[in-house]
Protein backbone atom coordinates (compact mmCIF):
# COMPACT_ATOMS: atom_id res chain seq x y z
CA UNK A 1 0.00 0.00 0.00
CA UNK A 2 1.43 3.37 -0.98
CA UNK A 3 1.57 6.40 1.30
CA UNK A 4 -1.16 8.13 -0.76
CA UNK A 5 -3.44 5.07 -0.45
CA UNK A 6 -2.86 4.90 3.30
CA UNK A 7 -3.68 8.61 3.71
CA UNK A 8 -6.84 8.22 1.60
CA UNK A 9 -7.95 5.24 3.72
CA UNK A 10 -7.38 7.25 6.91
CA UNK A 11 -9.36 10.22 5.58
CA UNK A 12 -12.27 8.14 4.26
CA UNK A 13 -15.21 8.68 6.59
CA UNK A 14 -16.66 5.57 8.21
CA UNK A 15 -20.30 4.71 7.59
CA UNK A 16 -22.49 6.34 10.23
CA UNK A 17 -23.88 3.82 12.69
CA UNK A 18 -27.59 4.16 13.41
CA UNK A 19 -27.96 3.98 17.21
CA UNK A 20 -31.74 3.57 16.84
CA UNK A 21 -31.38 0.14 15.20
CA UNK A 22 -30.01 -3.11 16.62
CA UNK A 23 -26.43 -3.51 15.39
CA UNK A 24 -25.57 -6.98 14.07
CA UNK A 25 -22.20 -8.24 15.28
CA UNK A 26 -20.49 -10.36 12.65
CA UNK A 27 -17.02 -11.70 12.12
CA UNK A 28 -15.09 -14.51 10.55
CA UNK A 29 -11.42 -15.47 10.51
CA UNK A 30 -10.53 -12.42 8.39
CA UNK A 31 -12.68 -9.48 9.45
CA UNK A 32 -15.20 -8.10 11.91
CA UNK A 33 -17.41 -5.06 12.31
CA UNK A 34 -16.54 -4.60 16.01
CA UNK A 35 -13.81 -4.91 18.65
CA UNK A 36 -14.01 -7.00 21.83
CA UNK A 37 -13.57 -5.06 25.09
CA UNK A 38 -10.50 -6.36 26.91
CA UNK A 39 -12.07 -5.74 30.32
CA UNK A 40 -14.76 -8.43 29.94
CA UNK A 41 -13.94 -10.40 26.73
CA UNK A 42 -17.50 -11.35 25.70
CA UNK A 43 -18.02 -14.20 23.23
CA UNK A 44 -20.95 -15.02 20.92
CA UNK A 45 -23.99 -15.99 22.95
CA UNK A 46 -23.23 -13.55 25.78
CA UNK A 47 -25.63 -10.68 26.43
CA UNK A 48 -23.72 -7.68 25.14
CA UNK A 49 -23.98 -4.01 24.23
CA UNK A 50 -22.04 -1.89 21.81
CA UNK A 51 -20.25 1.38 22.48
CA UNK A 52 -19.19 3.71 19.67
CA UNK A 53 -15.65 4.82 20.54
CA UNK A 54 -13.96 8.09 19.56
CA UNK A 55 -12.86 6.54 16.24
CA UNK A 56 -16.45 5.66 15.31
CA UNK A 57 -15.83 1.93 15.86
CA UNK A 58 -18.04 -0.42 17.87
CA UNK A 59 -16.55 -1.90 21.04
CA UNK A 60 -18.55 -4.79 22.52
CA UNK A 61 -18.94 -5.21 26.30
CA UNK A 62 -20.78 -7.87 28.30
CA UNK A 63 -23.88 -6.39 29.94
CA UNK A 64 -22.50 -7.52 33.30
CA UNK A 65 -19.22 -5.61 32.79
CA UNK A 66 -18.71 -2.79 35.33
CA UNK A 67 -17.11 -0.65 32.60
CA UNK A 68 -20.26 -1.08 30.47
CA UNK A 69 -22.35 0.34 33.31
CA UNK A 70 -20.09 3.41 33.49
CA UNK A 71 -20.29 3.88 29.71
CA UNK A 72 -24.10 3.64 29.79
CA UNK A 73 -24.31 6.28 32.51
CA UNK A 74 -21.78 8.67 30.96
CA UNK A 75 -22.18 8.18 27.19
CA UNK A 76 -25.78 7.05 26.66
CA UNK A 77 -25.99 8.46 23.14
CA UNK A 78 -23.05 6.26 22.05
CA UNK A 79 -24.57 2.99 23.30
CA UNK A 80 -25.90 0.42 20.80
CA UNK A 81 -28.30 -2.47 21.19
CA UNK A 82 -26.53 -5.44 19.61
CA UNK A 83 -27.29 -8.92 18.33
CA UNK A 84 -24.85 -11.68 17.43
CA UNK A 85 -25.10 -12.59 13.76
CA UNK A 86 -24.02 -16.06 12.67
CA UNK A 87 -20.36 -16.28 13.65
CA UNK A 88 -17.92 -18.65 11.98
CA UNK A 89 -14.76 -17.77 13.91
CA UNK A 90 -13.99 -19.20 17.35
CA UNK A 91 -13.40 -17.14 20.47
CA UNK A 92 -11.05 -17.54 23.40
CA UNK A 93 -12.70 -18.30 26.76
CA UNK A 94 -11.14 -18.60 30.20
CA UNK A 95 -12.39 -21.38 32.51
CA UNK A 96 -11.40 -21.96 36.14
CA UNK A 97 -11.60 -25.54 37.44
CA UNK A 98 -11.06 -26.49 41.08
CA UNK A 99 -11.16 -29.78 42.92
CA UNK A 100 -9.51 -32.48 44.97
CA UNK A 101 -6.12 -33.47 43.56
CA UNK A 102 -5.52 -37.11 42.69
CA UNK A 103 -3.29 -39.11 40.40
CA UNK A 104 -4.46 -38.84 36.76
CA UNK A 105 -6.99 -36.01 37.12
CA UNK A 106 -5.14 -33.71 34.68
CA UNK A 107 -5.05 -36.49 32.09
CA UNK A 108 -8.82 -37.02 32.47
CA UNK A 109 -9.50 -33.29 32.11
CA UNK A 110 -7.42 -32.97 28.96
CA UNK A 111 -8.82 -36.17 27.44
CA UNK A 112 -12.43 -35.11 28.03
CA UNK A 113 -11.94 -31.59 26.67
CA UNK A 114 -9.72 -32.39 23.68
CA UNK A 115 -10.91 -35.84 22.63
CA UNK A 116 -14.54 -36.19 23.72
CA UNK A 117 -15.61 -32.57 23.23
CA UNK A 118 -13.16 -31.69 20.39
CA UNK A 119 -12.35 -28.33 21.98
CA UNK A 120 -8.93 -26.78 21.35
CA UNK A 121 -6.98 -26.00 24.50
CA UNK A 122 -4.87 -22.86 23.97
CA UNK A 123 -3.36 -22.51 27.43
CA UNK A 124 -3.40 -24.53 30.65
CA UNK A 125 -2.09 -23.60 34.09
CA UNK A 126 -2.63 -26.10 36.89
CA UNK A 127 -1.31 -26.02 40.43
CA UNK A 128 -1.85 -28.40 43.33
CA UNK A 129 -1.39 -27.60 47.01
CA UNK A 130 -2.63 -29.39 50.14
CA UNK A 131 -4.54 -32.05 48.13
CA UNK A 132 -6.46 -29.35 46.21
CA UNK A 133 -5.89 -28.24 42.61
CA UNK A 134 -6.65 -25.02 40.77
CA UNK A 135 -6.68 -25.01 36.99
CA UNK A 136 -6.92 -22.03 34.65
CA UNK A 137 -7.78 -23.12 31.14
CA UNK A 138 -8.12 -21.07 27.96
CA UNK A 139 -10.06 -22.75 25.16
CA UNK A 140 -11.22 -21.83 21.64
CA UNK A 141 -15.00 -22.17 21.41
CA UNK A 142 -17.81 -21.26 19.04
CA UNK A 143 -20.00 -19.57 21.64
CA UNK A 144 -21.01 -19.24 25.29
CA UNK A 145 -23.10 -22.43 25.11
CA UNK A 146 -19.96 -24.45 24.31
CA UNK A 147 -18.31 -23.06 27.47
CA UNK A 148 -21.40 -23.91 29.55
CA UNK A 149 -21.37 -27.45 28.16
CA UNK A 150 -17.65 -27.82 28.88
CA UNK A 151 -18.15 -26.70 32.49
CA UNK A 152 -21.06 -29.12 33.00
CA UNK A 153 -19.14 -32.09 31.60
CA UNK A 154 -15.93 -31.32 33.49
CA UNK A 155 -17.91 -31.29 36.76
CA UNK A 156 -18.75 -34.97 36.17
CA UNK A 157 -15.07 -35.93 36.56
CA UNK A 158 -14.38 -37.51 39.95
CA UNK A 159 -12.73 -34.89 42.18
CA UNK A 160 -13.77 -31.78 40.25
CA UNK A 161 -15.73 -29.53 42.59
CA UNK A 162 -16.28 -26.47 40.40
CA UNK A 163 -15.86 -25.32 36.82
CA UNK A 164 -16.91 -21.88 35.63
CA UNK A 165 -16.10 -19.28 33.05
CA UNK A 166 -14.07 -16.27 34.16
CA UNK A 167 -15.22 -13.12 32.38
CA UNK A 168 -13.73 -10.20 34.28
Amino acid sequence: ESKAEAETAENTPKAKINTKETYELSYDENSSNFHIAECCCPIPGDDVMGFIDDNGEVVVHALTCPRAQVLKASFGSRILATRWKTVTAKSLAHVRIEGIDRHGILQELIHMISSHMAIDIRKLNIEAHDEVFDCDLWVRVADAEAVNSLCSKVKTINGVQSASRIQI
